[in-house]
């Protein structure tokens, strides 16, 4: 199932939903303001999400390697 379909089923079964992105410095907030995971959960809320929780994960600097190690606890 692609990932577009199972969120279109999640948002529209009202699931509880936990999503959590994991990666480099492109996922870590850096910076004051929105960044592109700020702008998902939004849309998610927007679109009718309304029981979920967004984590962000990211840490810049980080490798594949780094990643995959952290993975299963982040």
């Amino acid at each position: 199932m692609r990932l577009a379909e199972l969120a279109s089923r999640r948002l529209q079964s009202g699931d509880w939903t936990c999503c959590v992105a994991i990666g480099s410095s492109n996922t870590e907030r850096r910076v004051p303001g929105m960044n592109w995971f700020d702008c998902l959960e939004l849309a998610w809320k927007v679109a009718g999400g309304k029981s979920s929780v967004f984590i962000n994960s990211g840490r810049g600097g980080d490798t594949t390697d780094q990643v995959r190690e952290r993975l299963e606890r982040d």
